[in-house]
């Protein structure tokens, strides 16, 4: 497994996943190091060791527009919003890296045009690229989310 199909959480996701991993054998009875739990997080996802996958999501995060945590700006369908960014996965697919980013909304928007009816979205799933815009576009060309970002 070479690890282009696999989508990667962030460093601090997987220790995160790790963390859950040690609580969860500790219940059973079965007592985890730190490090043996990295390493078993490592396994889980195909990786010899914890080094190893590490620096693989370190070099597929290295171009990622945003942190987990950061404040973030930009247009959703057109609606302006602001929001954190919750969580970051990385997935290399046709030779480029792609962040999937899930972004708490400060304020909901409605993604509904019609008077009629509304739906109101306060988290936001999309991937994006190095430039923090997604492949898929609207009708008028537009991306369908795209951030600001500080230069």
């Amino acid at each position: 497994m070479n690890g282009s199909d696999i989508l990667f959480p962030t460093i601090t996701g997987l220790k995160k996943r790790a963390k859950i991993k040690r609580k969860r054998m500790a219940i059973k009875g079965n007592i985890l190091s730190h490090s043996a739990s990295l390493e078993a997080i490592a396994n889980d996802y195909g990786f010899k060791d914890w080094n190893t996958l590490s620096a693989t999501v370190l070099k597929r995060m290295a171009h990622c527009p945003v942190d987990e945590g950061d404040n973030v700006t930009g247009t959703y369908r057109g609606h302006r919003f602001t929001g954190i960014v919750h969580r970051i996965e990385a997935r290399k697919f046709a030779f480029k890296n792609w962040y999937h980013l899930t972004i708490q909304l400060d304020e909901a928007i409605d993604v509904v045009e019609f008077d009629s009816f509304s739906a109101l979205r306060q988290r936001i799933q999309c991937a994006v690229d190095e430039t923090g815009v997604t492949a898929e576009k609207l009708s008028n060309g537009n991306p369908m989310l795209a951030l600001e970002l500080s230069q």
